[in-house]
C-alpha cells in the first residue's frame, strides 16, 4: 500500500513516527524533488517512513475558483512520481472548505501529530498553511515536538526560481523544452479517447481525439512530437454510476469523474534533465525498507479501523476508496498488461485549414494497429513543439507537411527513448 486518501486513513500506521513533506506538488518539478530528497534523507537516517501529504483539488479550486490554475499533470501521475522519487507513502488529502478552515494550530495538532505522528516536517522556506494561510515555518517551530527542516527554493541555470507558476507560463507561451527542463521530465498529459470528425482517417492519419481527464494545462496551439502511452483497456465502470439511468457519454464521464485512472499502470517518466540535458529513463532512489516490508499492511489496517472520508468531504474531486480509486496501481495492469508506447504526432488547437473544426487535442499514434481506441485512456508526454498551427495553400501541401511532422516525431521519440 503506497497511497491513501485522507489523513484519517493513516492514523496509527506510523507508530514510530515519520518524516512528512507537504504541498500540492503540482508537476513534481525539480524544486519539489529537493524537498523529497531532504525528507527521504532524514527518514532513512532515523529508520522511519517518508510521507508526502498532497492536496487535491488545488486549494485555489476551493478558495478562489476563478483563479484555479490548470494542473501540470494528472493526480495519478503526481502520486506515482512522488513514489518514484523515494516517498514511501503518499497521503492525498481532499481539500474542502471544512479542511481549509483548520487553524494552523489545529492542523499541527490534528493532521501532523494525531493522524501522521510526524517527527519531522520538511517544507520550503516560504511555506504557508492553515486558515487564511496564517501558518508559517515559525508556527511549526513554535509548536514544539517537531523537527522542522526548511529547503531553500531551487533555481535553474539562469538563477531564476523554479515554480509551478513559472512552468505554466513557459508551457502556455510555447517554450515547452524550457518547461520540461524545469519539470525534470516531459510534460505529462492524459485524456479519454472520444469521437471526433473522422477527418484524419480520410487523410490516412487516423487521430485519437482526447478529452482531458482533469483540468490539465494545454500547451500552446501547434503540432508537437510526443510519446503516447495507451492503456490496454477502458477505465473500469464505477459502481455508483454516472448521471441517471446508468448510462452516460464518455465526455460526461470524463467531466464527472475527471481523474478515473482505475487499474492503470503508469510507466516511469522519461527524464529530460541531467548532465548535458540528456534524456533517459530515471532510476529509482535507494530502496526503502518500508516499501519492501509491512508498511502496506499497517496502512491498510489503519484504514479499516478508521472511518472513511465522508461523501461530502470526498466530493471535491469524487475521490473514493476501493477498487475504483482514481489513483494508479503499481506493477502490471489488468490481465498482466501495461501501457503500450508509441510515438505520436499531436495537434493542439483548431486547425486553420478547416473552418468547422473544433479546438482539441488530436494524437496520431505512429505504427499503432488499427484498433478501436474509444473509451481508452491515452497519456501523452510532450517532447518538442514542431511548429505552430498554420494554413496551407492546398490539401496536398498540408499532407506533405503532416508526413514531415510524423517523420520528425518518430526520430525525436527514438532519440529520447534511447537516451541520446
Amino acid at each position: 500500500m503506497s497511497w491513501v486518501i485522507g489523513v484519517e486513513g493513516v492514523r496509527g500506521a506510523f507508530p514510530d513516527g515519520c518524516a512528512v513533506t507537504m504541498g500540492v506538488f503540482d508537476g513534481v518539478h525539480r524544486g519539489h524533488i529537493a524537498l523529497i530528497k531532504a525528507t527521504t534523507r532524514w527518514a532513512r537516517a532515523q529508520g522511519v517512513p517518508a510521507v508526502a501529504l498532497t492536496f487535491d483539488p488545488h486549494p485555489a479550486a476551493v478558495l478562489a475558483p476563478r483563479h484555479r490554475p490548470p494542473m501540470l499533470c494528472p493526480l495519478a501521475h503526481r502520486v506515482e512520481r512522488l513514489l518514484q522519487q523515494g516517498i514511501d507513502c503518499v497521503v492525498v488529502q481532499p481539500f474542502t472548505q471544512a479542511f481549509a478552515q483548520l487553524s494552523p494550530e489545529a492542523f499541527i495538532e490534528e493532521v501532523l501529530t494525531r493522524d501522521l505522528n510526524a517527527k519531522a516536517v520538511v517544507v520550503g522556506d516560504d511555506f504557508r498553511f492553515g486558515r487564511g494561510r496564517t501558518g508559517s515555518v515559525e508556527t511549526l517551530r513554535s509548536a514544539g515536538g517537531l523537527e522542522v527542516i526548511t529547503v531553500d527554493g531551487v533555481v535553474d541555470e539562469s538563477g531564476e526560481r523554479i515554480s509551478s507558476t513559472r512552468i505554466r507560463e513557459l508551457i502556455l507561451t510555447g517554450r515547452l523544452e524550457q518547461a520540461n527542463a524545469l519539470l525534470g521530465e516531459p510534460l505529462y498529459w492524459a485524456g479519454v479517447v472520444t469521437r471526433g470528425d473522422g477527418r484524419g482517417r480520410g487523410f490516412g492519419y487516423p487521430t485519437a481525439n482526447l478529452a482531458p481527464l482533469e483540468p490539465l494545462i494545454t500547451p500552446q496551439e501547434g503540432v508537437y512530437a510526443c510519446v503516447a502511452l495507451v492503456c490496454p483497456h477502458p477505465p473500469a465502470p464505477r459502481s455508483h454510476g454516472v448521471g441517471t439511468g446508468g448510462g452516460t457519454t464518455l465526455e460526461a464521464a470524463a467531466e464527472t469523474h475527471p481523474s478515473d485512472f482505475s487499474d492503470l499502470t503508469p510507466l516511469p517518466p522519461l527524464s529530460v534533465y541531467g548532465e548535458g540535458g540528456s534524456a533517459a529513463l530515471p532510476t529509482r532512489g535507494s530502496p526503502s525498507p518500508f516499501t519492501e516490508r509491512g508498511l502496506g499492511g499497517e496502512v491498510e489496517t489503519a484504514r479499516e479501523n478508521e472511518a472513511s472520508v465522508s461523501e461530502v468531504e470526498a466530493d471535491s474531486r469524487t475521490l473514493v476508496r476501493g477498487a475504483d480509486s482514481p489513483l494508479p496501481r503499481r506493477g502490471s495492469g489488468a490481465g498482466g498488461e501495461g501501457y503500450k508506447i508509441y510515438p505520436a504526432a499531436v495537434s493542439v488547437g483548431k486547425p486553420p485549414m478547416f473552418e468547422n473544426a473544433r479546438g482539441r487535442v488530436e494524437a496520431y499514434l505512429i505504427d499503432f494497429p488499427d484498433h478501436d481506441l474509444y473509451g481508452r485512456v491515452v497519456a501523452l508526454q510532450f517532447l518538442k513543439r514542431l511548429r505552430p498551427q498554420q494554413r496551407f495553400e492546398s490539401l496536398n501541401a498540408l499532407l506533405e507537411q503532416m508526413a514531415r511532422d510524423v517523420e520528425a516525431t518518430r526520430q525525436i521519440a527514438q532519440e529520447v527513448q534511447s537516451g541520446r
